[in-house]
């Protein structure tokens, strides 16, 4: 399923920046990013389905449009700003998978799920 949301919304996202703004949309990703964690966790036997869809959309912007907002607003330092931006997020998905098996057992996989709302919602928010 992501990879289906991200081959419907990536051709459109640097559409929707021309229209809105390029941190508006991908400000839009992340409010939709969260919400989809939520729908993921916590809408019955619809919401893991529907959630991820969301996510997918969500995570697609980002990964087109984040890295012109690099390349834009650090010129001289590309490289060096993708691959922090890179590192950053492999690290995070492998902290990610590393902690969510036992949260898993503690929490159930549903407050798993939802639990990694809060990152998102905090970056979000800054």
């Amino acid at each position: 399923m992501p990879i289906l949301a991200f081959a419907a919304v990536s051709p459109m996202a640097h559409r929707a920046a021309g229209r809105i703004g390029i941190e508006c949309t991908v400000l839009a990703a992340m409010v939709f990013l969260t919400l989809g964690i939520v729908i993921r966790s916590a809408c019955g036997t619809i919401g893991p389905w529907a959630g991820t869809f969301v996510i997918g959309c969500s995570i697609a912007v980002g990964n087109v449009l984040v890295p012109a907002i690099v390349k834009r607003d650090y010129p001289g330092h590309a490289s060096l700003a993708t691959g922090m931006y890179s590192a950053y997020m492999t690290g995070m998905a492998a902290f990610a998978s590393a902690v969510t098996l036992p949260l898993s057992d503690a929490i159930g996989w549903r407050g798993t799920l939802g639990i990694w709302a809060i990152p998102a919602g905090i970056v979000t928010l800054l």
